[in-house]
């Protein structure tokens, strides 16, 4: 039998398509595997992209439940950025880092009426700094903070007890104000857990107790320690010779009474002491200057402070 110039037998051309066939899912998985990366990526970025649209809404829900007459509607008002088209890091007030998550929360006199507790912390595992000093933001210091170095909520309303559970969520904060509201309860002595700590204020509230000796004892780096005008009793520990970084410390108009510690006299940094009224023998003792809010000048000499400070008590 004879056979076309450039034919090919049947049987080789079955074979040949049955090897096409059976080649086809190898290359169809190979294919798929070469596309996998890149649906990866891009499921990856579409996540990402949610994350992105959803992180302003724990803002936004905070946003929603503030006063209209005394927040967000005002002229002047940062809130009025805060608007679900923009992007959350342009907001007026928010601050992210190079990831786009929320590290700051800062509007100071916004004149933001409404409840702290509303703010849903947990959604911002960045944040390290909340700054709403001098607006009306009322109820209690949220237990759910964490990983703030930096806490500013003096002028405002907040009520209740300093939460007992704040340094255990926040071990390395820095600097706490909360200066000039309506806190009650003991002088917290958790302090002693924040060995990070700088500036500690809690003035112009309403708490009670004594002044603990471990506040001073294990926060080498606290440089001010202010707790004037509360109803503070007892007496000044002299375990305050252990902060030796110690620069201000305010405790007038409490309830304090007996000696002047002596080793007060060790603080040889320290430039605002006790009082606004300190006794006029102080002042010439020492040659301290007068000055509006306190006492002003460096405790330079330990053993003639000593030896005064033993003859006389508060008033």
């Amino acid at each position: 039998m004879t056979h076309q110039t450039g034919s090919r037998p049947f049987c080789e051309q079955r074979t040949k398509k049955t090897q096409n066939q059976a080649m086809a899912p190898s290359t169809r998985t190979q294919a798929s595997l070469l596309l996998n990366p890149f649906l990866l990526l891009i499921c990856s970025s579409v996540s990402s992209a949610i994350g992105q649209e959803a992180r302003p809404r724990p803002l936004l829900r905070w946003k929603s439940t503030l006063s209209p007459a005394n927040g967000g509607d005002q002229p002047s008002s940062p809130l009025l950025s805060w608007l679900p088209a923009k992007p959350t890091c342009s907001w007026s007030g928010i601050r992210c880092d190079t990831t786009g998550h929320v590290t700051e929360i800062s509007l100071p006199g916004a004149g933001l009426h409404g409840m702290l507790g509303a703010l849903n912390f947990a959604a911002f595992p960045a944040l390290t700094k909340l700054n709403l000093t001098g607006n009306n933001t009322t109820g209690a210091i949220p237990a759910n903070v964490t990983g703030l170095m930096y806490l500013e909520l003096s002028g405002n309303s907040l009520s209740g007890e300093i939460p007992n559970t704040l340094p255990a969520m926040v071990r390395g904060m820095r600097y706490l104000n909360l200066s000039s509201n309506w806190l009650r309860g003991p002088m917290p002595r958790w302090l002693s857990d924040m060995r990070e700590m700088r500036s500690f204020n809690v003035s112009n509230n309403k708490l009670t107790g004594e002044i603990h000796p471990d506040l001073f004892t294990n926060c080498p780096e606290i440089t001010s320690f202010h707790a004037q005008t509360n109803s503070l009793a007892g007496g000044i520990p002299p375990e305050i010779s252990n902060a030796t970084k110690l620069q201000s410390l305010l405790l007038y108009n409490n309830r304090l009474y007996g000696q002047i510690p002596v080793e007060v006299g060790r603080l040889t940094n320290l430039r605002f002491l006790f009082r606004t009224e300190f006794p006029e023998w102080a002042y010439s003792q020492f040659g301290w200057e007068h000055d509006k809010a306190c006492i002003s000048g460096f405790l330079q000499q330990q053993s003639h402070w000593e030896n005064a400070a033993r003859n006389h008590e508060f008033d």
